[in-house]
């Protein structure tokens, strides 16, 4: 998560940018499925073993995730719909990255821990990819975000 500093200093930057492609009709749903698209793409690279290609198309799909939200801030597009679109698409190019890392053999077990397999670890992380992501979303369910913000010192 980054800073509430640097994400105004990245949006600031940005802004124009967001504005261009508002005035293009390019609706911040269509980054979202572009970045999904992107993220397959980059992840058929990486499966491969073309690891400069799925590292480009990966951080053009990464900049795309952050770029359907300002898109919609700055366009006056925000919807509940566009954020759960974009919450449910990051967790499948989640599982399309994990998966991509798994299939494509490029997980080894970590020095000293070697009976966990590397692909445990890569299930691991997913794990916590995925309850990061509902953990956030049981706390506003419950309406307790803004208390375990405090506790946890997120703002």
């Amino acid at each position: 998560m980054l800073s509430k500093t640097l994400k105004k200093s990245a949006e600031d930057l940005l802004k124009p940018v967001a504005v261009i492609i508002g005035k293009l009709g390019i609706k911040p749903n269509h980054i979202t499925v572009m970045g999904l698209i992107l993220t397959f793409w980059a992840a058929w690279f990486l499966y491969n073993k073309e690891i400069y290609l799925a590292f480009f198309i990966g951080l053009i799909a990464s900049l795309l995730d952050g770029a359907d939200g300002l898109v919609a801030r700055v366009t006056g597009t925000s919807s509940k719909r566009g954020g759960y679109l974009d919450a449910v698409l990051d967790r499948y190019a989640d599982c399309i990255a994990f998966g991509a890392l798994i299939l494509g053999g490029w997980m080894e077990p970590i020095e000293g821990l070697d009976f966990i397999s590397g692909e445990m670890w890569a299930m691991a992380a997913l794990i916590g990819a995925f309850q990061t992501s509902y953990a956030r979303a049981a706390a506003e369910r419950l309406g307790l975000l803004k208390d375990l913000k405090d506790y946890l010192f997120l703002e």
